[in-house]
């Protein structure tokens, strides 16, 4: 992804370098002609650098929880051997949980550096929306820019490095808000994909053509066609139509001998937020 990211970036006239520990990666660009590719471990921090971008994988480790060994390592690797002369910009674009950036990686930075963020450089959270498979074609024509900032020097940075290039962008966010963002969007795809494959189990049982159902549904659904439906959270579901549908189709799927996890967290999901919405009010009203 920090390849498809500094690709995009020089094709906008911008002077990048890329740095890795990975040699077949260097070699890779360099044989492409990007000659400013190189080691990370040995080279390239007598150079200023206004912003300095950290695109490394998170993974998951077996208890589900992320691996930031690598890049905690890599922060603090350049930390120690970057002088921060000039006031860089410091930019977490892999995927991490709200809160881990000011919490962790910044007391790295600080640390090794023995500066202080957002006096002596800006940190900004800018999460990567790249499909592995189009990574390149969604750098080059992002559908949307999302930047949570510590400082506002940072924030401008980025708003000038950024401003306008894609049909949404979205600055003045907090580093935890645009954390968030991220997590929000690969959830909800996953939540519809796994809508979608519960509607399909059902169909599948009693021989209805799922996909075709699906597809027309896009038109027909509310929650398909305008974007605005559902997105405000602390509100449960009212009026009589989706938890009499949700609770019907429920009981009819057991009855047909299909489990359907998603839907009863939906249905228990709404019934504690009504319980908690009328708490509230009941509160309130006292």
């Amino acid at each position: 992804m920090g390849e498809a990211t500094g690709k995009a970036l020089l094709s906008r006239k911008h002077k990048v370098l890329f740095l890795d520990i990975d040699k077949a990666k260097l070699d890779k660009l360099n044989y492409e002609h990007y000659h400013l590719a190189c080691d990370a471990r040995e080279y390239c921090y007598t150079r200023s650098y206004d912003v300095v971008m950290f695109c490394i994988n998170t993974p998951t480790l077996e208890n589900g929880s992320q691996n930031l060994s690598f890049i905690g390592a890599a922060l603090e690797s350049f930390a120690q051997k970057y002088k921060f002369r000039n006031l860089p910009v410091i930019v977490i674009r892999s995927t991490v949980l709200p809160g881990t950036t000011r919490k962790q990686f910044i007391p790295i930075l600080e640390k090794a550096s023995k500066k202080q963020a957002g006096k002596d450089f800006g940190v900004c959270v800018m999460p990567e929306f790249l499909r592995a498979k189009s990574a390149l074609k969604d750098a080059f024509h992002p559908w949307s820019i999302v930047v949570g900032s510590l400082d506002e020097y940072s924030n401008e940075i980025l708003e000038d490095l950024y401003g306008g290039v894609a049909p949404v962008t979205t600055t003045s966010l907090s580093l935890e808000e645009a954390e968030f963002i991220k997590y929000i969007c690969n959830l909800f795809n996953a939540t519809k994909i796994s809508f979608s494959n519960e509607m399909w189990m059902i169909a599948k049982r009693l021989g209805i053509d799922a996909n075709k159902a699906l597809r027309v549904a896009r038109w027909s659904a509310e929650g398909y066609w305008r974007a605005e439906y559902g997105i405000e959270g602390g509100y449960p579901w009212g009026g009589d139509c989706l938890p009499k549908d949700s609770a019907a189709m429920l009981a009819f799927a057991l009855k047909n001998g299909v489990r359907m996890p998603q839907l009863e967290a939906t249905i228990q999901v709404n019934k504690r937020e009504s319980f908690q919405t009328s708490g509230q009010s009941k509160e309130r009203m006292k």
